[in-house]
């Protein structure tokens, strides 16, 4: 016969509640009337626990009970091993509430993240305990974020969706407007426009790390044997190109502030000026959560969607 669960175990947690209703209440008998038991089972309980041992946990005094070494050493192990428990108890009936006990979102790095943040402030009074957990990738690892299941939503993903991410569904947030631009006193700004690739090609280009861990990266913008200044995120080219280090394409939102009082120009080129960069929102199919139903619904709110593409 195959041994029971829990047949090697001496402890179980109705014991282990019974010496911290003792401990809290400094006698048996406070412990009975806490926990709505009458004296003989909380004494028989602590019995039973100190016959298993072979040790004793309490001393009987007069004015009530006192730890001893071996009852302090279970009340430091019981309080974290109940704290677990209650908080499993919890995450599972919120589960059965429908709520996540846990929101794992990616953003992309070109959206707002502020953005997000009122509704994260919702769904926390509409589920407490709900841990909401939120990182930042580039490129293709915002969607490798949702192919490896590190995330239940990404925000600010780009619309070439890898075959390997399955089935999702997605809503659309809006577009970045990309355009090439350079800092005023690079050698390309008074060059006459459209710039071809070999006006280009002699000065690096600013690329920003796709941060895959598993998809294959991808680069935007890059020529064939065109040195390159690799940067961590969109943010960052941005400066890199503002301070002449390179150039490229960066999002117009961006650098309109840089466009605005001169320190930046933009050039047309052979592909030409504006490209639309298309943003959308994407999770799984199968995630039933009321969490993830409620963030989806917010974020196909038009005033929600200008505030994630508002990155000043």
């Amino acid at each position: 016969m195959q041994p029971s669960m829990n047949s090697n175990y001496k402890i179980d947690l109705d014991s282990l509640r019974v010496i911290e209703a003792i401990v809290d209440q400094g006698s048996f008998s406070g412990a009975a009337a806490v926990l709505h038991r009458v004296p003989s089972t909380i004494s028989y309980t602590v019995s039973k626990l100190e016959s298993l041992f072979n040790v004793n946990f309490f001393e009987r005094e007069k004015q009530g009970v006192r730890l001893t070494e071996a009852g302090q050493e279970l009340v430091r192990h019981s309080r974290h091993l109940l704290q677990v428990a209650d908080d499993a108890q919890r995450s599972i009936e919120r589960i059965a509430s429908g709520w996540e006990s846990e929101l794992r979102i990616t953003l992309g790095d070109l959206v707002n993240p502020n953005a997000l943040l009122p509704l994260f402030n919702h769904l926390l009074e509409q589920s407490p305990k709900m841990h909401i957990r939120t990182n930042i990738e580039v490129l293709n690892g915002v969607w490798d974020s949702l192919a490896t299941n590190r995330a239940d939503i990404v925000i600010g993903a780009d619309i070439f969706i890898p075959e390997v991410i399955g089935a999702v569904s997605t809503s659309d947030l809006g577009n970045f407007d990309f355009v090439f631009a350079v800092a005023a006193d690079h050698p390309l700004a008074s060059v006459e426009e459209p710039l071809s690739h070999d006006d280009i090609k002699p000065y690096h280009v600013v690329a920003v790390a796709d941060t895959s861990r598993n998809i294959p990266h991808r680069s935007i913008g890059l020529l064939d044997g065109q040195a390159v200044l690799t940067v961590p995120d969109h943010k960052v080219k941005l400066e890199a190109q503002r301070l002449g280090l390179g150039v490229g394409t960066v999002a117009r939102q961006l650098a309109q502030p840089y466009i605005d009082d001169g320190s930046m120009v933009i050039k047309a080129t052979e592909m030409g000026s504006d490209r639309p960069f298309p943003m959308i929102c994407a999770w799984k199919k199968h995630h039933k959560g009321l969490g993830l139903k409620w963030l989806v619904e917010q974020l196909q709110k038009d005033e929600i969607k200008l505030q994630l593409l508002d990155v000043h």
